[in-house]
């Protein structure tokens, strides 16, 4: 597949360099002419492989592996195509921008995203990532920050937030804890922020886009717990009533 619409290989030879990065993160085509404080890095947290039996998903996983551009397809099949969606990736700009019409090439042209874990699950059978895979994408997560240098990474999940110390710690960083925000329904929200080449980045942790999650109260959450960011995202006028 040819590197699709509003998407950048810019950074591909700096992704090249990183180790454990197994895809390539969709780097929208006008990032680099963003703001430096307007960055949004989008933090999906897994790939999961489908099939009918144990062979054909096995024979999935091995093929996704090595197809460096499979986020890349996601992100431009299901967000800004809208070909097809998951709960999480339908999820996702409800989130940000409520029931309004989201001019999808646009946002998706200006912003990243990538999954923090870089190995794929077997979807039929449940698989979840592991404590290893989540402290492993600390390193990752790192590297990418510093060859992107997004303001605010916006994690959909908060499951990573229990190796941070240790990834941290892993990556060579002087480990500490992200502080607790407030609670929608059983999950609270977490941040955090890094220093990076100079720069402060946010780090925001809501909860799995998945099943039982309220699109609703996590937008109320960003709206009161981090509004500059949901300020700007209004101001560019991403989507409309």
């Amino acid at each position: 597949m040819n590197t699709p619409p509003g998407c950048s290989q810019d950074f591909d030879n700096g992704f090249d360099q990183i180790p454990g990065l197994t895809w390539q993160p969709w780097v929208g085509s006008q990032w680099a002419q963003r703001p430096a404080e307007r960055r949004l890095l989008v933090v999906g947290e897994s790939h999961y492989a489908l099939g009918t039996t144990s062979e054909e998903i096995a024979r999935n996983i091995e093929t996704c592996s090595k197809h460096r551009s499979y986020t890349r397809e996601v992100v431009s099949e299901s967000l800004v195509e809208d070909d097809w969606a998951t709960p999480t990736l339908r999820n996702i700009p409800k989130m940000l921008f409520g029931a309004k019409t989201l001019d999808r090439l646009r946002f998706w042209s200006e912003v990243g995203y990538y999954n923090f874990v870089q190995r794929q699950m077997n979807g039929p059978d449940g698989e979840r990532p592991t404590g290893d895979d989540f402290l492993d994408g600390w390193p990752v997560f790192l590297h990418i920050v510093e060859l992107l240098q997004p303001s605010f990474c916006l994690f959909i999940g908060v499951e990573a937030t229990n190796s941070f110390w240790h990834g941290l710690q892993k990556a060579g960083w002087e480990p500490f804890w992200p502080e607790r925000r407030s609670k929608v329904s059983r999950t609270w929200g977490r941040h955090a922020v890094l220093e990076v080449g100079g720069k402060k980045v946010e780090l925001v942790f809501v909860q799995h886009a998945g099943r039982y999650f309220s699109w609703q109260g996590w937008n109320e959450h960003l709206q009161r717990e981090h509004p500059a960011l949901m300020e700007w995202l209004r101001d560019e006028r991403y989507a409309v009533e």
